[in-house]
């Protein structure tokens, strides 16, 4: 994965017909989101 995300945190969760992806972001890392979510 990209050095910037934070592969202990990311997440996955299947509701009402959608796949929701998380990829949060390592804090050392500033930028103006802090997670990343495809849906």
């Amino acid at each position: 994965m990209n050095d910037k995300i934070d592969n202990k945190k990311i997440t996955a969760k299947y509701e009402a017909g959608i796949l929701h992806l998380s990829f949060p972001k390592l804090k050392e890392h500033v930028t103006k989101r802090q997670d990343i979510d495809i849906v």
